[in-house]
């Protein structure tokens, strides 16, 4: 057959009913195996394999992703059901990609077995394979996504991530759980959801605000900067977090909000100014003694600092106006 001499290979196999049909048999299911779709073919053209024989070819096939063998036998051998759920059921456990697409293609999976191994799969190849808007419950998409990003929250792992982020944009999965999610990866201190989840429409702006408030607060500066290139920050709040960064001594937070090219320079100013007024010290201080400031804005905010008689926030203002 690999030389292409069927009509030698006729003789020799007219010859093969006197051996045991399991011997036959055997000679199937190897070629199977092997992915010798020209002897499979040829062999069951002379109509002597029996169902059972088809079936195990088709599971040795099917286990060893021969899938050019495995169409020849769907469409021509009377391969069961059953046949076929046990190997797509194989397939997606062992992720063979071809083979579970080939059989799924098929249409003889049934919804519950569908559902039961969506239900237990962890990879975003299995997960988009198995997705099917009509076959696959709300319930159980529900249930996936809360059992994935649990183990992704325990154990950082960007392969279940991705597996959320994909269930959170399939519009199965509910704003509430959505939301919920993404505080409890910022609280837990998982980047990977959150990084999944940030620009998640039906992640409300408030919500993203308060996680985000809450890491400048906490001094988490992965997380403020997943934050900030989600474009979902406003300035004026970055700005408010920068000012209290400046307070609470978090200078990697000051020096990131700071190099924000979409925060414009004039917001910062405004900053300087108001905590001139406001008589804070430290960040007048943290403006001078980094020359954040030009000469304009720091008689401006010298201004605002006497008129409002902050006699020390004044004092050093004049002093950096005078260098």
């Amino acid at each position: 057959m690999q030389e292409e001499q069927e009509d030698i290979a006729d003789k020799i196999y007219a010859a093969y009913p006197r051996y045991p049909a399991c011997i036959k048999d055997k000679l199937f299911q190897t070629a199977a195996r092997i992915g010798w779709t020209v002897v499979v073919e040829f062999i069951f053209s002379k109509g002597r394999i029996n169902a059972g024989a088809s079936e195990r070819a088709f599971k040795g096939a099917a286990d060893c992703r021969r899938c050019k063998v495995l169409t020849f036998l769907l469409k021509h051998a009377d391969i069961s059901a059953e046949s076929v759920e046990l190997a797509f059921t194989r397939a997606i456990r062992s992720r063979s990609i071809d083979v579970a697409t080939l059989l799924l293609e098929t249409k003889r999976t049934f919804p519950t077995l569908l559902n039961h191994l969506f239900e237990s799969a962890i990879y975003l190849d299995i997960i988009q394979i198995l997705f099917d808007k009509e076959l696959i419950s709300t319930k159980v998409v529900e249930v996936t996504f809360q059992k994935v990003l649990n183990a992704c929250v325990m154990n950082a792992c960007g392969d279940r991530a991705a597996v959320v982020k994909f269930l959170s944009d399939s519009g199965r999965v509910s704003r509430e759980s959505i939301e919920s999610a993404f505080v409890k990866a910022a609280n837990a201190n998982s980047y990977l959801i959150v990084n999944a989840l940030c620009k998640n429409h039906l992640v409300s702006s408030d919500t993203v605000s308060r996680v985000f408030t809450d890491a400048c607060a906490n001094n988490r500066l992965k997380m403020v900067k997943i934050l900030c290139r989600s474009g979902r920050i406003s300035a004026p709040l970055a700005v408010m977090m920068f000012v209290n960064a400046i307070g609470n001594g978090h200078g990697s937070i000051v020096n990131f909000i700071w190099g924000q090219s979409w925060i414009s320079h004039n917001k910062f100013t405004r900053a300087f100014i108001n905590a001139a007024k406001l008589g804070d010290l430290h960040v007048v201080g943290w403006f001078c003694c980094h020359n954040r400031a030009s000469r304009e804005a720091i008689i401006m905010a010298l201004h605002a600092a006497v008129d409002a008689s902050h006699v020390c926030v004044a004092k050093r203002l004049l002093r950096r106006a005078l260098q």
